[in-house]
């Protein structure tokens, strides 16, 4: 019949066009629950707008990594080279307990700046070795950069550029090692330009008979330093990419298990994780690699007449005198005299720096982190909506229905703390969504008014 042909064709289009509040949920299934499994959700864009203010405090989180690496961690470092090169110690400071009356003595005769000595050649030995590299890239096809899903061939020709700066900045190392662990107390401070000249004085007297002196000739360090350098190099990378693994199955597992919704990852949190995971990679290659740095620097300070701190006791300084013919001699020597543990001297003063390194790290990232928020342009989002906002909002007739901008006291207070309380797992914004429903359900009886 026609007249039921039209019937059916209106209440088709009253479901679809009809307001929400006259729309019905879906009916419950027997045995079953009527909430839905998932909720359509606002798309997340993969990487986040970047203001020229984040672009800055990127570049101050990097300024702070590179200056607790290379400067507040160097103490550890001076302390760690001294227990390697003193072969005559009673103390080897496995822990880093053992090494609080030392500095407790040392502060009290030297002063807290004597651990900060060889600060300026190590880095300029660094300097020197990337120069190296830069000047080896432009003459052969070497990358100096190794990208993910590069090959076998690029891979090799990278680690070849790598061993060729580590080769040319061998001598310059061995004088930085000397002005790193020599005692102030009973030589001369160094100047800053000294390890130019004592680099290349220890380059020259490899390559010619030394007479009276048990400096070893510089292809004799050239060898260990470089499998040194290459062997750090790649456990390092190696120890970044499985930290930076693990750290994103914790983070899934721990976003899965408060049902929250993964979003995109903000600059400076991806920023301060590249400064941990690199962290992790170069620590784990430390100690995996302490043996053979204990040999490599007893090589290259040997023949120089350094004299040392006493870390047995903090307060004297005893002369460096070993005899060594290479490295494997070194090593056998070590077993035999100090026995293995004598490989791992001064391993405390590791644990202590990579402690040490993290909560600089941590502190650096909390102090940039207040700063953004400070000159963000607009609030966080926690904080996003103010009760007069709120307030404001709640006023606005809703759709032109009589009576909708006349909130009380109950509902403003249950909406603000609706807002203040963060996104919450999808069955309960589900429950949210049906109480908004049965809030509007009370207009039926404005139906006929449209």
């Amino acid at each position: 019949m026609a007249g039921l042909d039209d019937y059916k064709f209106y209440m088709a289009a009253r479901g679809e066009d009809s307001p929400f509040w006259e729309r019905r949920l879906p009916e419950r299934r027997a045995g079953g629950s009527a909430r839905p499994t998932s909720l359509p959700l606002p798309e997340q864009t993969t990487e986040p707008a970047t203001s020229p203010n984040t672009q800055y405090l990127v570049v101050a989180t990097n300024a702070a990594g590179l200056i607790v690496e290379h400067v507040l961690t160097h103490p550890f470092v001076v302390l760690r080279r001294q227990c390697q090169v003193n072969a005559t110690a009673r103390r080897y400071h496995l822990t880093p307990v053992t090494l609080a009356p030392v500095l407790f003595n040392l502060h009290r005769h030297q002063g807290l700046g004597v651990l900060w000595k060889g600060l300026g050649s190590a880095v300029i030995v660094k300097g020197l070795r990337l120069a190296a590299e830069d000047l080896v890239s432009k003459v052969a096809p070497w990358p100096r950069e190794l990208a993910r899903g590069s090959s076998a061939r690029q891979a090799g020709r990278h680690l070849l550029l790598k061993t060729a700066g580590l080769i040319a900045a061998a001598p310059f190392s061995a004088a930085s090692l000397t002005e790193s662990v020599q005692s102030e107390v009973a030589s001369e401070r160094p100047g800053v330009l000294d390890v130019f000249t004592e680099g290349a004085f220890r380059a020259v007297a490899g390559l010619t008979p030394y007479s009276g002196g048990r400096l070893l000739p510089v292809w004799t360090l050239v060898v260990p330093a470089a499998l040194h350098g290459i062997l750090h190099y790649i456990l390092s990378a190696i120890g970044a990419e499985v930290a930076s693994a693990v750290l994103r199955i914790l983070r899934d597992r721990a976003e899965r298990r408060r049902g929250a919704v993964p979003r995109a990852r903000q600059p400076l949190d991806r920023c301060h994780q590249q400064l941990a995971v690199a962290a992790v990679g170069r620590y784990s290659a430390d100690l995996l690699l302490y043996p053979l740095e204990t040999v490599l620097h007893r090589l290259q300070l040997q023949g120089t007449r350094s004299i040392v701190d006493n870390l047995d006791t903090g307060s004297s300084v005893l002369p460096v005198s070993t005899r060594y013919e290479g490295a494997l001699d070194c090593f056998f020597t070590i077993l035999e005299d100090e026995g293995v543990s004598g490989l791992y001297k001064g391993i405390g003063t590791l644990a202590a720096q990579a402690a040490t390194h993290a909560a600089a790290l941590y502190a650096a990232r909390w102090i940039i982190g207040q700063v953004a928020l400070l000159a963000a342009d607009q609030p966080p989002p926690s904080g996003a909506a103010s009760r007069d906002n709120l307030t404001q909002m709640l006023e606005t007739p809703v759709s032109g229905i009589p009576g909708a901008g006349e909130p009380d006291d109950s509902e403003l207070d249950g909406r603000w703390r609706e807002v203040r309380t963060p996104l919450t797992p999808a069955a309960d914004r589900y429950d949210r969504y049906a109480a908004e429903f049965d809030r509007y359900a009370g207009f039926d009886r404005y139906r006929d008014q449209f």
